[in-house]
Parts: structure tokens; C-alpha cells; sequence
């Protein structure tokens, strides 16, 4: 693909370079991918820094981080996550997920005292998170606060209409409920999934 563009810096270059990267990281591949997104990013800053060139190095850099969050890499996740935040220019939603990505990697470490919870205003990527922190918090067998996380993210699912979300947050439920030995309520919740399938 880079073969057709110019060698030297421009956009279209750089796109290809992001697009290359999640391929690889889709394959399992997270330093190769690393290793583009890093490409794209010192090409972009050759670049007049435009509207649509400041949003793509912000991509670019969440999606950086979001590879070495995959590779283990936190506190280099951590910083780049914030570069990312910094040329967001008024991108509340872009704003908005970054937080939450920066919230589960808190969790992600195991410092759910420290973990920040970010509603994006929009309730499906917020029924993701609050799915996510349930699945922590069940982990760190905090099992009320696990408990409480899941139940919110299934009434957003449901209420948005998504079953799929809403059904696996009822398996969720189940097992926890299991877990915490209260028979009748996990079988309840797996009903309550088997007949919504």
C-alpha cells in the first residue's frame, strides 16, 4: 500500500500508515502496530497543522495508546493517552473517550480506588464501561459494587434497546449472584437472558 503513495510526508500517506497499524494490531501484532501509529505520528507532525490534521494525530495517539495498554505498557499508555487529550480542541466526545480510556486503565492495573468513571453522554459506550468496571469490581470480588455497576449498565442496554448488551450483563449478573451464593437470583438472571435469546 505505502508503495503507490509518496515517500515523502503527507496525508493521505500518514491515513494509510493508521490503517496499516490496526491491521496489525487486530493481528495480534502490537509492536508492529506500535511502531506505525509512531510512524504516523512523526509524519503528521511535518504537516501544516490543520483542523484534520490535529484531529488525526489525536486518533493517532489514542490509538498508540491503546496499544501499549494491549502490550502491558501502562504508565507509557498513561502518557500518550494525555497527549491525545491535549490537541482534543473542544472534542467532547473525543474528550469523553479518552477519559474513559484512561479510567480503564486504571482498572486494568488494579487501582479501582483510583479508577475514574467518565459518562460520555452517550449511553451505549457508558453501558460499555459500566459493564467493564462490573467486570473489575467482580474481579477485585468487590461483589455489591460489581453488582451495582452491571445492573446500570443492563438497564441502559435494555432501555436502548441493544438485548445482545444487555443479555451478556445478565450472564454477568448470574455468575456474580452464583458467586455470591444467592442461588435464586443467578438463576433468575439466566432465565431472564435464555428467554430474551
Amino acid at each position: 500500500m505505502l508503495t503507490g503513495l509518496d515517500t515523502t510526508a503527507g496525508y493521505e500517506r500518514c491515513l494509510t500508515l493508521g490503517r496499516l497499524g490496526l491491521c496489525f494490531r487486530f493481528q495480534g501484532q502490537t509492536e508492529v502496530a506500535a511502531t506505525y501509529y509512531q510512524q504516523e505520528l512523526d509524519e503528521l507532525e511535518e504537516l501544516e497543522q490543520s483542523k484534520s490534521v490535529l484531529r488525526e494525530r489525536s486518533i493517532v495517539y489514542t490509538s498508540l495508546a491503546d496499544v501499549l495498554t494491549d502490550m502491558g505498557r501502562y504508565a507509557d499508555a498513561q502518557a500518550v493517552y494525555e497527549q491525545s487529550l491535549a490537541i482534543k480542541n473542544g472534542d467532547q466526545r473525543g474528550e469523553a473517550v479518552v477519559q474513559g480510556q484512561l479510567g480503564n486503565l486504571a482498572l486494568f492495573q488494579g487501582k479501582l480506588a483510583e479508577a475514574r468513571y467518565f459518562a460520555i453522554n452517550e449511553p451505549s459506550h457508558e453501558a460499555i464501561y459500566l459493564h467493564q468496571l462490573g467486570m473489575k469490581y467482580q474481579i477485585a470480588k468487590q461483589w455489591e459494587a460489581a453488582e451495582k455497576a452491571y445492573r446500570k449498565s443492563a438497564n441502559i442496554e435494555e432501555a436502548q434497546g441493544n438485548l445482545s448488551g444487555a443479555i451478556q450483563t445478565w450472564i454477568h449478573l448470574g455468575i456474580l449472584m452464583q458467586t455470591m451464593d444467592k442461588l435464586v437470583d443467578a438463576e433468575q438472571w439466566y432465565r431472564k437472558a435464555i428467554i430474551a435469546i
